[in-house]
């Protein structure tokens, strides 16, 4: 079992603090499938990844947070407070239930007045450390020891011997 914190950890940790925000449940179906409102639906724009050194990974992603008001025709005010809540949950840590935080950045909000729907985005990065397989010859395995003087002879079967003295 891994310890990495992956994208499904993010999106259910986030699925979890917007309900418990927002007060409503996630929408799970396709928009011409029809939902209920008031509903929200995470959905991950973007997703960049790289290894910053050889222990160490990078994940950036984009994600918008789509909240759409109980009423479509007189919901704006719903809008307006689905945005201020939303604003104080993404300025503090979210954490995932492998027990890494993470913050959002570069907020931004959209409202679109004329399907009383809230679009939130922003991006998250997460810097992990890559797991040790335990593939690597420890530093002890690799120690040498080099003979200090040419008393070394070499044997009929090829291997080198070397005075206990002649060792650093």
């Amino acid at each position: 079992m891994s310890d990495r914190t992956t994208l499904s950890h993010v999106i259910k940790a986030l699925t979890v603090a917007v309900r418990d925000c927002l007060g409503v449940e996630e929408n799970d179906r396709d928009i011409e499938e029809g939902y209920t409102r008031p509903s929200f639906f995470i959905e991950v724009q973007d997703i960049q990844d790289s290894e910053l050194t050889d222990e160490y990974t990078w994940e950036d992603y984009t994600i918008d947070i789509y909240y759409f008001a109980p009423e479509r025709e007189t919901g704006y005010i719903d809008l307006l407070h689905a945005r201020e809540n939303l604003s104080k949950l993404l300025r503090d840590e979210i954490v995932t239930d492998t027990g890494t935080g993470f913050s959002c950045n570069d907020v931004e909000h959209r409202l679109e007045k004329r399907d009383k729907t809230l679009i939130t985005t922003f991006t998250l990065t997460i810097v992990q450390k890559i797991a040790d397989e335990g593939v690597e010859p420890l530093i002890e395995e690799l120690a040498v020891s080099y003979p200090r003087s040419k008393n070394v002879e070499k044997t009929k079967d090829s291997n080198l011997q070397v005075d206990d003295e002649d060792l650093i």
